[in-house]
């Protein structure tokens, strides 16, 4: 810009005096904005910056730190507000469960009221029996939209299906289960693998041990997953496998081989229990 200036071939756009050209070169020297050049914010600011160096170096330090400081408390404030949201999914969770099960209490208490008088009047397992049929009819009515109270109350009767024995509804009602649960609930998930168990259970007592094998087999891959490693209901399931094997061994080449898996299975089922 100076050199420019110095050149220029209008005289009014030169230098006035060698004074002048000598006080821009000073300016130069010192980091200060030149007459010769346009004075714009960019250009001042850059003369300033190269003036104070230590002085914008420690602006922009202390500018720096602030807006990482920033930066980290609202980083610390997001998470702040997912952990808060996240602990409130788990309290609205929680709360649907303790609600559910205070349903399922109601309606299981509701059922069973009526057991007691009709034993008492000679009627034994027959009262039960009945009971738990009209309560069976009840559930898709009373409990329409509400496919998880539907699935823990079936799975509910079938187990005091089976302990009356009546294996046949056991697989009934255990069968509409597991598709309910599939349809509204999804493939994987607790209602289905105890499903899974009962019927694969009753099919046991029924006689239909390939189909059963497949079902016991199936609902302990699903209760690993949905409820982890050596639970009660996998020991339960471990025992009902073993006495499958124990029958289905005589009808295979194999005998051998699903004899000591039998045993295996039993062993576990037992290691787990104690």
């Amino acid at each position: 810009w100076i050199v420019m200036k110095a050149l220029e071939k209008d005289r009014n756009r030169r230098y006035e005096t060698a004074t002048g050209l000598a006080q821009d070169i000073e300016r130069h020297l010192n980091d200060e904005p030149l007459h010769a050049c346009p004075p714009s914010v960019t250009y001042r600011l850059r003369k300033f910056a190269r003036r104070h160096k230590l002085g914008v170096a420690a602006t922009v330090a202390i500018a720096t730190a602030v807006l990482l400081g920033v930066a980290g408390t609202t980083g610390g404030l997001i998470w702040a507000l997912r952990e808060q949201k996240a602990a409130q999914a788990s309290a609205v969770q929680a709360t649907m469960h303790a609600e559910r099960s205070e349903q399922v209490s109601l309606f299981l208490q509701d059922m069973l009221s009526g057991v007691a008088p009709s034993v008492a009047l000679g009627r034994d397992t027959s009262a039960l029996q009945e009971i738990v049929d009209q309560t069976a009819k009840r559930i898709d009515d009373e409990l329409d939209g509400q496919p998880e109270v539907q699935a823990e109350l079936r799975l509910a009767l079938a187990q005091l299906y089976y302990e009356l024995q009546l294996h046949r509804k056991v697989e009934v009602i255990a069968r509409q289960t597991l598709e309910t649960a599939r349809a509204k609930l999804g493939e994987k998930n607790g209602f289905v693998a105890d499903a899974l168990l009962q019927r694969g259970r009753a099919l046991k007592y029924l006689r239909k041990f390939d189909e059963a094998e497949r079902l016991i087999r199936e609902s302990i891959a699903m209760q690993r997953q949905v409820r982890g490693p050596e639970t009660t209901r996998e020991a339960t399931l471990l025992t009902n496998l073993a006495d499958i094997l124990c029958y289905v061994a005589e009808n295979r080449d194999n005998r051998d081989e699903l004899l000591v898996e039998a045993e295996s299975a039993a062993r576990e089922s037992l290691r787990i229990r104690r």
